[in-house]
């Protein structure tokens, strides 16, 4: 009889030791499994925002270049175009009313050292009252000028009139790259003088189309001068992307070209480099380039901190691994208790035996 209990026992206590086996095993899957599956749908959501607002951005500056290109071809069926008659045509097509983080249209001429004197004092002789006091700035005893020639809207401007671009030492780079690959550029973030705030030009170099220009050398002897747009950083982006953040969970970093580095930084989404430099191990990051007509921006993008389905979907993984948790106590505490049961047994199958 004794035998028999004992064997029934050892039976429950084989049981249960593969019952909670199971139990942490199925445990331990069900854990990972909910928790992959809410990292991948975080990441299906990171996805879904990085490739939306890469996609608005896209969107919106292949309409600028689009705008850009009409003043370029403007220029190139009148390339003695006047004042007034180019200013009539950037005010009738709405581009300063209906683009915001738009802060100028102008063009830029590239004067020689001979023809700056001249040049001022035909400026001068403009009607409009903004170019009476037209005066090149800074003066240099050599090399050529690239000139602020027209603009619009002229108020609170006039300063940029008669600008020497080239004085402008993180402007260089790209009017030189513009001018010898005739391509559309953008320029590095730059501090615009008429608002003291940082933004950035799209140049579209003009040649003389009666000089060929085919080559790199025939581009720079043919080089005119550009037209162009001057955004206020801030402004335009908002404009892409609203003045209510769309992206709440979602930090971005725009820069101009394919490093990363502050130097070529355009815009931040949240104005603390974040995307970049915040260490955070949850942290979903993706970097990927974007070709805007010829230039290339890197966009790196980053959840931030806060990033989270919701509260139930956060602690579900914990609530699974309670339950199994529970579970799995629970059959331990009745393997513990048949243990001490198949020992009291023994003891007093022992002491029977010794009464013998």
């Amino acid at each position: 009889m004794m035998k028999t209990i004992l064997s029934f026992y050892k039976n429950l206590l084989v049981m249960h030791v593969l019952i909670l086996l199971i139990a942490v095993g199925a445990t331990f899957a069900s854990w990972k499994i909910v928790t992959l599956t809410i990292h991948a749908e975080k990441q299906r959501v990171f996805n879904q925002e990085k490739d939306q607002a890469a996609q608005w951005l896209t969107e919106k500056f292949s309409l600028y270049y689009s705008v850009l290109r009409s003043f370029r071809a403007f220029w190139y069926s009148n390339p003695h175009v006047s004042q007034s008659q180019w200013e009539k045509f950037v005010k009738d097509s709405g581009v300063i009313s209906e683009y915001p983080g738009i802060s100028s249209v102008f063009m830029i001429k590239r004067v020689q050292q001979e023809g700056a004197r001249p040049l001022e004092q035909d400026m001068r002789r403009i009607s409009n009252p903004a170019y009476k006091k037209y005066t090149i700035h800074p003066v240099k005893k050599d090399a050529e000028y690239y000139l602020g020639f027209y603009i619009y809207p002229t108020e609170g401007r006039e300063t940029a009139l008669g600008l020497d671009h080239l004085s402008i030492q993180d402007r260089q780079e790209k009017l030189f790259q513009a001018r010898d690959t005739g391509n559309i550029m953008n320029t590095r973030e730059t501090l615009l003088l008429n608002t003291g705030r940082p933004g950035f030009f799209l140049v579209a170099p003009l040649y003389d189309n009666a000089v060929p220009h085919d080559t790199v050398d025939g581009r720079r002897k043919a080089f005119w001068g550009f037209s162009a747009i001057s955004f206020r950083s801030n402004e335009l982006f908002s404009s892409i992307y609203g003045n209510e953040d769309p992206f709440p969970f979602l930090d971005f970093e725009i820069y101009d070209g394919t490093q990363v580095t502050p130097e070529n930084l355009l815009y931040d989404h949240d104005r603390s480099l974040s995307a970049v430099t915040l260490s955070n191990a949850s942290k979903m990051t993706y970097q990927q380039e974007l070709k805007l007509d010829d230039n290339r921006w890197t966009i790196v993008f980053a959840t931030k901190p806060n990033f989270t389905l919701g509260k139930f979907q956060e602690i579900l993984p914990w609530i699974v691994l309670g339950i199994g948790g529970v579970f799995s106590a629970f059959v331990m505490f009745n393997l513990i208790q048949y243990v001490l049961q198949m020992k009291k047994i023994r003891q007093t199958k022992e002491k029977e035996v010794l009464k013998n």
